[in-house]
C-alpha cells in the first residue's frame, strides 16, 4: 500500500516533469540569461525534492512495516476537516491579498499577508510571526524588485 507522501511525490514528480518539458517552448532572446532558465530550476528542484520524499518515504516504509499512525492511518474525519479547513482559509487569505494588494502596496499586503498565513498554521509566539512576515517580505521585495525588476504595487502615501 502507497502511503500519502509517496503518491504526493509521485505526483508532484509528474507536475514537475510536464513543466520543465513545457520550458523547452519559451522563445530564447539574445539577453543575458533564457526566460526559461528560471523554471527550469524550479521544476528541476521540485523534482528532485519530490524523489528524495518518495525515496525516503519508502526506505521507511520497508524498514517499519505497515503504517498504523501518522501518514498511512485510517481516515480520521476530525484530522481531515481541520486540514482541509485550514487549506480553505488560506485560500480565503490569498484571495483577499490579491484584492488589497493595489490598494495597500506591496509591502504591507505582503507583510499582512504571511502573518496570516503563520497564524493560520498554529504559530502563535509573536517573535516568530513578525519575523516571518518582516524577513520574508524583505526577501521577497529584494528578489522581485532588486533583482528581477519586477515593478511592485506601491501604497499611495510613499
Amino acid at each position: 500500500m502507497l502511503t500519502r507522501n509517496i503518491i504526493i511525490g509521485l505526483v508532484l514528480m509528474a507536475v514537475s516533469a510536464a513543466f520543465f518539458a513545457g520550458t523547452f517552448g519559451f522563445e530564447t532572446t539574445g539577453g543575458y540569461v533564457s526566460p526559461r532558465v528560471f523554471p527550469q530550476v524550479v521544476s528541476g528542484c521540485m523534482f528532485l525534492l519530490s524523489a528524495i520524499l518518495v525515496g525516503r518515504s519508502l526506505v521507511e516504509r520497508i524498514r517499519t512495516g505497515p503504517v498504523t499512525t501518522g501518514e498511512g492511518a485510517p481516515f480520521s474525519w476530525p484530522a481531515f476537516a481541520t486540514r482541509w479547513g485550514r487549506i480553505a482559509a488560506a485560500a480565503a487569505v490569498a484571495f483577499v491579498y490579491t484584492q488589497v494588494l493595489e490598494s495597500l502596496g506591496y509591502v504591507p499586503a505582503t507583510a499582512l499577508f504571511l502573518a496570516a498565513l503563520v497564524m493560520l498554521f498554529r504559530e502563535t509566539r509573536w517573535v516568530v510571526v513578525l519575523a516571518v512576515a518582516v524577513l520574508g517580505t524583505g526577501v521577497y521585495y529584494g528578489v522581485f524588485r532588486l533583482i528581477f525588476k519586477v515593478p511592485l504595487p506601491r501604497f499611495d502615501l510613499f
